[in-house]
């Protein structure tokens, strides 16, 4: 079940426009399907020159290019292709774009590399042939840079001065062995290989943290030798000549506690004048542990006459540090060269995100977006949350909304635009659970707009905290043919805002309502009428309070009757800068202030008066933090903890019999019976690190 918190700015839309008429009934769209597009990059050396072929099949849409040339392009899962090729001497580069719809069907693709000199399958675990992934967004066209870079030189791509991470490859769900064109090839270790962007994996129902089986976990980890976990074989770790390697070690830490099974040792290639043998291990231990400092051994190998590679597996244990110990030594006056120390797994990755394509939710109108609603699996060990933006090209987009866990969120995103695009981001404590997301249902309208665009600004931008301050706010609004008009400007405050009605400009033939004209807790709500249906600029002074290190004055316009007002976008101008974020001179305000019950007395008597008490606060300089109300009989029993609510500063002044108060206490215990009559004791407890912040009062029922 999801966790449904409200932020401020959703309480702010249901206290102002959840009772409105609503003109436009919301179009709503489902999104069910996760697409995503990887880059592969594959390497195979050949001692000369060569005509051959490459035989592939993907789950998906691929283009394949070899050494920056493109080779060929297919979308059909079911078939295999077989492009011919000419391979240049040594290094050749083999670069596969592949995307894939995001349904639950297979992932990844088989490649297999011929020539004269030899067939080369793709595999996950054959580092003489590696292949590597990225989710960057590289173009897919010939001369691209990184389809045809040296592998040595791999870690030194870069798109538009930013490092461009690739990562080797693991095993795909994609199955080759049902595919007559590839009967000939040996599948003993031949399978499909995949890389999952962000750590997320959208071909399964639904979307989910990736499996790490076919992983290899020790890739880049913090290793006391580098070079053991580069993913290139031909870097290694040179161990001491013959008796004096015994007991030797390596080791390398994964980062976090991840239950592995299997360990596998990958011997660095010989040179013209050595040989594996030479190069190989005899015998060796593998040890593992949570902490680092205790040590306890899990798998051995010993009398090793498989000299390229060798693999130890053993029961899933849980474990963070692996350590490798030289056992055995050869005859021989040999210097053991080892190129790879491979750690697999089992299990889910831990947390990973998911970034969405550009949506125009079928249809190229500009929005209103409205809210979103997400549908999906979330574990006690869970999280998920989501983010947006918005954006009129598909390419130059807004800033991202603040990340939300709610089920349902109100889209904070720059409005009226044409695409929206969110990422969602998972994590798990649990190492074989994750949460799953089903689905997520936009809502939104494309007509009944108050005005073809809305920018705002505020000054000052820098004020003192906790004091009252007259603040001037500048509204851009540019109508056309197509717009219903301004009837509520709406500007999201953090502590309750006094409007200076003289001050307002612009209006043109409206005026302001004051009858409907207010100021809650969280907002400062100005109606108009009849609506404003000019292009204009508005101005208006208020007064208000900073709470916390900065707050984001942001402004929203709503349409006659409408309950999805639109977000405006911050004022451009070549000159000045501009913003509707207010930051604090100083932090020297306290985290509660303010606090007390509204009545002091509560009578819980069925005869609608004062049936609820609101322990009102104000929240200062915190931005989201956990806060509750406890209370205590005069003996110090605890008779009633409210609900923990997720908080950010702002003014929590309880209004009378309020129950959707974060701090509302209707006179009865845990157990839902009334408490006695009496005097009571409350404690509002603000949870912040190191020391929760807390405030003691009292509260009376009466009845």
């Amino acid at each position: 079940m999801a966790r449904f918190r409200l932020s401020g700015f959703w309480l702010a839309l249901i206290a102002v426009f959840l009772a409105a008429s609503v003109h436009a009934q919301p179009t709503r769209t489902v999104i069910n399907t996760w697409p995503s597009t990887t880059h592969y990059l594959g390497f195979a050396q050949f001692s000369g020159k060569d005509d051959g072929q490459i035989r592939i099949s993907a789950a998906g849409a691929y283009t394949l290019y070899l050494n920056g040339d493109l080779v060929g392009a297919d979308d059909d899962p079911t078939t295999v292709e077989t492009y011919q090729v000419s391979f240049r001497n040594r290094e050749n580069v083999i670069a596969v774009v592949s995307e894939h719809d995001g349904s639950n069907s297979p992932y990844g693709l088989f490649v297999v590399i011929e020539s004269p000199q030899g067939t080369i399958a793709s595999s996950a675990e054959d580092r003489l042939a590696p292949w590597f992934w990225s989710d960057a967004a590289l173009p897919n066209e010939a001369g691209a840079d990184w389809t045809e870079p040296r592998l040595s030189r791999l870690d030194d791509l870069e798109l538009d001065d930013v490092p461009v991470v690739f990562t080797p490859v693991q095993t795909g769900t994609f199955d080759p062995t049902g595919f007559a064109d590839f009967a000939d090839i040996d599948m003993t270790r031949a399978k499909s290989i995949a890389g999952y962007g962000g750590g997320i994996d959208g071909s399964l129902d639904g979307l989910q943290l990736r499996s790490l089986v076919g992983t290899n976990i020790a890739f880049s980890s913090l290793s006391d030798q580098p070079r053991l976990v580069d993913g290139d074989v031909s870097s290694a770790v040179s161990f001491r000549r013959g008796a004096t390697s015994l007991l030797q070690r390596v080791q390398t830490d994964l980062g976090r506690l991840i239950t592995i099974d299997r360990v596998r040792v990958v011997t660095q290639p010989p040179s013209k004048s050595s040989s594996y043998e030479n190069n190989s291990l005899r015998g060796y231990s593998i040890l593992v542990s949570k902490d680092g400092v205790g040590f306890t051994e899990v798998a051995a190998r010993n009398q090793i006459e498989t000299f390229r590679e060798t693999e130890v597996t053993f029961a899933p244990i849980a474990a963070r540090h692996v350590r490798l110990v030289v056992t055995e030594f050869s005859a021989r006056d040999a210097s053991p060269q080892v190129a790879e120390l491979e750690v697999f797994g089992v299990g889910l990755d831990q947390q990973g995100t998911f970034r969405s394509l550009a949506l125009d939710l079928g249809t190229s109108q500009p929005k209103n977006f409205d809210s979103a609603q997400w549908f999906g699996e979330l574990g006690k060990a869970s999280e998920l949350e989501l983010r947006f933006r918005s954006g009129n090209d598909g390419v130059s987009w807004s800033t991202w909304s603040p990340w939300a866990a709610d089920s349902v969120i109100a889209l904070q995103v720059p409005e009226p635009a044409q695409w929206l695009q969110f990422e969602a981001r998972m994590e798990t404590r649990d190492l074989f659970a994750g949460p799953r997301l089903d689905s997520i249902v936009v809502n939104f309208n494309t007509d009944d707009l108050p005005v073809a665009s809305a920018a705002s600004s505020i000054t000052p931008l820098q004020v003192d905290i906790g004091v009252d301050t007259d603040f001037t706010y500048t509204l851009d609004v540019e109508v056309d043919g197509s717009s219903v008009g301004v009837e509520r400007i709406v500007v999201l405050t953090p502590y309750p805002a006094a409007l200076n009605t003289s001050s307002v400009t612009g209006l043109g033939a409206s005026a302001i309502d004051l009858a409907n004209t207010y100021s809650t807790n969280d907002s400062l709500v100005i109606s108009l009428t009849p609506p404003l249906a000019a292009s204009t600029q508005v101005t208006f002074d208020f007064s208000s309070r900073l709470l916390s290190g900065s707050h984001a004055f942001t402004a929203l316009v709503a349409s006659p009757g409408s309950r999805n007002p639109l977000l405006a976008v911050t004022r451009e101008d070549a000159i000045d800068t501009l913003s509707t974020i207010v930051e604090a001179l100083q932090l020297s305000f306290p985290v509660l202030s303010e606090v007390a019950p509204n009545p002091r007395v509560v009578t819980p008597n069925d005869d609608g008066a004062n049936e609820w008490a609101t322990i009102g606060f104000v929240l200062g300089r915190v931005t989201q933090v956990p806060v509750h109300v406890e209370i205590y009989d005069l003996a110090g029993r605890l008779v009633r903890r409210l609900p923990e609510r997720m908080l950010r500063a702002g003014s929590y002044l309880g209004g009378q019999d309020d129950p959707t108060h974060p701090g509302a206490w209707n006179g009865r215990n845990d157990a839902g019976d009334l408490v006695p009559p009496g005097t009571y004791v409350f404690r509002l407890v603000v949870d912040i690190d190191p020391d929760a912040e807390t405030s003691v009062g009292l509260v009376g029922v009466a009845y």
